[in-house]
């Protein structure tokens, strides 16, 4: 998902994992294939982010959003929020404990242009 192609998917050179993972999870037997232009979207940007582009902004991006993430996280939890996960990843997880504040805080994040 991080690519912004489509979908989750999971790859490995470990012959033995994949077959776990075939066997063993729905989405390979109920979902589809990645179609090719999603996987070169997704080979695109790993080329990018490794500077084989020839530039640093792969990495500057990178380092963008884990600095923006810690921040985030840290002034969440400054007011008080719970906050999982770790310090840089940019998915950050919020424990909301009354149920009746979801609705409201979905609203104000939408509001403010930030994903909920």
């Amino acid at each position: 998902k991080s690519f912004g192609s489509i979908g989750g998917y999971i790859a490995s050179d470990d012959v033995a994992f994949i077959r776990f993972m075939q066997r063993k999870c729905g989405a390979s037997v109920y979902g589809d294939s990645l179609f090719s232009a999603a996987a070169e979207q997704a080979l695109s940007s790993l080329r990018v982010i490794r500077g084989e582009d020839g530039s640093d902004g792969g990495i500057q991006k990178i380092r963008r959003l884990a600095q923006n993430s810690r921040y985030l996280r840290q002034e969440l939890n400054k007011i008080g929020m719970l906050t999982l996960g770790e310090p840089a990843a940019p998915v950050i997880p919020v424990l909301l404990f009354n149920p009746a504040k979801i609705a409201a805080f979905s609203r104000e994040c939408l509001k403010r242009h930030v994903a909920a």
